[in-house]
C-alpha cells in the first residue's frame, strides 16, 4: 500500500455509497492527481480537511487555562546533541524546554506563556534570559511558531464505507514534536 507524501487532499468520491471504491482528488508538486482506492484513511488532524469533508463532528473543548508559547528556533552557545531544562528553583514548573530537532541547529523552544501571548523571538529571549541566568545564549529568528492550548475532543463516527478517519478515541493533543 503506497503512501502518498508531498500531497494535497482536495475531495473525494465515494461511488456506490463508499462501499467498493473511493476516490480522491489530491494536488501537490507534480500537479493534480485522480486516485481510486479500496479504502481512504484520514490521518490529517482534528482540524484536516479529510473528516471536515467526510462531515464527521469533532466535539470537545480547549482548555485555555493551560497556554504555551512554542516555536523552533535556533540558539546560540547550546550543544545541539542534548536537550535542555532551565527553571528557577522558586518556579520550576515555569520553565523553558529546548529540545534539539533533527536535520539542523534548530530546538523546539517550550514554555507557559506570561502575559505577552505573541510568540516572537523577542518573548522567546527574555523567558530563556529570565530563567537560564546565562548571558550568552541568543534566540534566532522563530523558523515556526505559535501559542498553544490543550484541546480534549472526540470525533462522532469513523466515515461512510470504505473512508475511515481514525480518532475514535478521547484524543488529547500535546505539543508537535516538530512544525506543527
Amino acid at each position: 500500500m503506497p503512501v502518498l507524501l508531498d500531497m494535497e487532499f482536495d475531495g473525494l468520491w465515494l461511488g456506490e455509497i463508499g462501499i467498493d471504491e473511493v476516490r480522491a482528488t489530491l494536488s501537490g508538486p507534480g500537479g493534480t492527481e485522480n486516485v481510486a482506492a479500496r479504502y481512504l484513511i484520514g490521518a490529517d488532524g482534528g482540524a484536516g480537511t479529510v473528516r471536515r469533508t467526510l462531515g464527521i463532528p469533532f466535539e470537545g473543548t480547549t482548555d485555555e487555562s493551560i497556554r504555551m508559547l512554542l516555536g523552533d528556533v535556533p540558539v546560540d552557545a547550546l550543544d545541539h546533541d542534548f536537550g535542555y531544562w532551565f527553571a528557577t528553583a522558586a518556579t520550576p514548573t515555569a520553565g523553558v524546554a529546548l529540545t534539539p530537532l533533527p536535520g539542523g541547529r534548530l530546538f523546539q523552544f517550550a514554555a507557559p506563556l506570561g502575559d505577552d501571548p505573541r510568540p516572537t523571538r523577542a518573548v522567546l529571549q527574555e523567558r530563556l534570559d529570565r530563567v537560564s541566568g546565562r548571558t550568552d545564549l541568543t534566540v534566532g529568528e522563530p523558523v515556526w511558531s505559535t501559542v498553544w492550548r490543550p484541546n480534549i475532543r472526540l470525533a462522532q463516527g469513523s466515515g461512510p464505507g470504505a473512508c475511515s478517519w481514525p480518532a475514535m478515541r478521547p484524543t488529547y493533543t500535546r505539543p508537535p514534536a516538530g512544525r506543527g
